[in-house]
């Protein structure tokens, strides 16, 4: 499972800089992130600081998780340990499984995103179509995750 997931985060990632770099050319010199309720540009910024600024969050989001799981990873573990601790290797293992998800829908939303703001910026946008309901899938999949960590954090380890 764990290799399944390191290969979900890692072609989430690919896939999110490709997008990106696809978005990027596509978008008109001003973007537009923001609009009042009439339908009026609130927040436009330049293509180059919504190119430079996205990429810096990203790559900064998929830093802290890279550095977080290694340093998950190279910790001492206990042979006989209990309870939530990261000492425990069976919780550990499960919560580095988490976080390797976790940090690929994550990817995913921000291609979502990405993918969304390039439509609304180039008035294809139209009613929704496909993109309209695909929008709304990142907050299923981050729901259940969140379901996933209650379910870990709420198994008896003892």
């Amino acid at each position: 499972m764990e290799s399944f997931l390191k290969f979900f985060r890692t072609s989430s990632l690919v896939l999110a800089v490709g997008v990106f770099l696809y978005v990027y050319a596509w978008m008109p010199e001003g973007v537009t992130v923001s609009v009042d309720a009439v339908g009026n540009s609130e927040l436009i910024v330049t293509k180059d600081s919504f190119f430079f600024g996205g990429l810096i969050f990203l790559l900064s989001i998929n830093g802290v998780f890279f550095i977080y799981l290694n340093l998950l990873k190279n910790m001492k573990v206990r042979k006989i340990s209990g309870g939530l601790t990261y000492r425990n290797p069976i919780f550990r293992h499960e919560m580095i499984q988490w976080f390797l998800a976790l940090n690929g829908i994550l990817n995913l939303g921000f291609i979502l995103s990405m993918a969304f703001l390039a439509s609304f910026n180039n008035q294809q946008f139209g009613d929704g179509g496909v993109l309209g309901n695909t929008i709304f899938l990142f907050p299923v999949v981050m729901l259940a995750a969140m379901v996933w960590l209650v379910v870990i954090l709420s198994k008896n380890r003892r």
